[in-house]
């Protein structure tokens, strides 16, 4: 399990430095620390669909990158928000701004086409290992003859 947390980690933090390369995420100490959570998060979020066929997971792949945009929008708007000093209204307000902008701009720019095939090989990596760790624990469950 922690190896998972690890490669969920390390792809969300891969992640986040894409958005600050891409010039959407200014502060590249948040933009990584957002990445890295929403990596993480994503990892529990895409893992019931681990078995699905190589179509579905690449349609998944794209649904989950809009998922991933959409909480790196807001937890990065979130927290820049706080760090400014914006009262409640104002964070709330510069969230809904960033999510329709990173949302909206991913789709119009023409960066998905960019993005998706790169989200098809990260939940790829992602789903394999989560499969391999379940092969593994089941495994390790008849040995100890626990199953």
């Amino acid at each position: 399990m922690m190896t998972i947390l690890l490669l969920t980690a390390l792809s969300g933090l891969m992640w986040g430095a894409l958005a600050h390369g891409l010039e959407v995420a200014h502060g590249l100490r948040l933009a990584l620390f957002a990445g890295t959570f929403v990596g993480i998060l994503m990892g529990f979020v895409i893992k019931p669909f681990r078995d699905a066929d190589w179509s579905a997971q690449a349609a998944l792949s794209l649904v989950g990158l809009y998922i991933a945009v959409f909480l790196f929008a807001a937890w990065y708007s979130a927290a820049e928000g706080v760090i400014s000093g914006r009262k409640l209204p104002g964070v709330v307000v510069l969230m809904a701004d960033s999510i329709w902008s990173f949302v909206w701009g991913m789709t119009i720019s023409g960066w998905v086409f960019v993005l998706w095939p790169l989200s098809v090989v990260n939940h790829a990596l992602v789903w394999w290992l989560q499969r391999r760790h379940d092969m593994v624990s089941g495994c390790n469950d008849l040995a100890r003859g626990t199953d």
